[in-house]
């Protein structure tokens, strides 16, 4: 029986990609980015659900997008907040009894492979928290406040992380029950799973799973759509 919960939060400005609509609906080869993240869930197999968070003045948009997405996997819409956890915290509400593992992932990142999930999924299963991520090629320095360099961070130690990133769905409630009545932050879901004590995994990610943030990412999104033929 499918047991994972995919959550795809989708409630961000986007305004970094200079566009008036959020990214996620933006269109990228005929149909807009979210319906092809949406498609990268659609196996009944594995997943219960899609739980889906937007900005309710953007709502009737994720509906079409979910419409164009041609999915088995049945999505729910529910109303995203102010700040990321708040939108993740909404559709944890909303997530199916049946589900003993939760996935949360990008909505603009829209080329993630059935063999990453299948790795994550099995990982997460042992672990409990799993997240996928790159090796670190550019050389990362520390800098204060002022932009003097405080060091310079060993590369073989770094990566870069991607979603989605796996938990099992105590452990995440648990994450953001901590978070919330402690007024926590994280850039991602797996710094407030660790903030509450717990171990996370991390195992290879995929270069090709990248996120659409800057117009330069459209366009290779665009470049990598027409060397696929998806």
């Amino acid at each position: 029986m499918p047991d994972l919960s995919v959550i795809v939060p989708a409630a961000g400005s986007g305004s970094r990609m200079g566009e008036n609509l959020p990214k996620p609906f933006l269109n990228l080869g005929g149909l807009p980015i979210l319906s092809r993240t949406l498609r990268c869930f659609n196996y009944p197999n594995r997943v219960v659900e899609i739980v889906l968070a937007v900005s309710p003045e953007f709502k009737s948009l994720a509906k079409a997008a979910v419409n164009k997405a041609d999915l088995v996997v049945p999505v729910k819409i529910v109303d995203g907040g102010s700040e990321r956890m708040y939108s993740i915290s909404n559709a944890l509400a909303e997530v199916s009894t049946s589900a003993k593992f939760v996935a949360v992932h990008d909505a603009v990142r829209p080329f993630i492979s059935r063999d990453l999930l299948d790795r994550l999924y099995n990982a997460v299963r042992e672990s409990g928290a799993c997240i996928p991520g790159i090796s670190v090629t550019d050389t990362i320095k520390q800098i204060e406040s002022d932009g003097i360099v405080r060091q310079t961070l060993l590369r073989d130690e770094l990566r870069a992380v991607q979603t989605p990133q796996l938990f099992s769905l105590p452990v995440l409630r648990e994450a953001y029950r901590f978070a919330i009545s402690n007024q926590r932050f994280g850039t991602d879901d797996a710094s407030l799973v660790e903030q509450s004590g717990y171990d996370v995994l991390l195992i290879d990610g995929e270069q090709d799973n990248f996120k659409i943030t800057y117009p330069v990412d459209l366009k290779r999104a665009e470049e990598y759509i027409k060397s696929k033929l998806i």
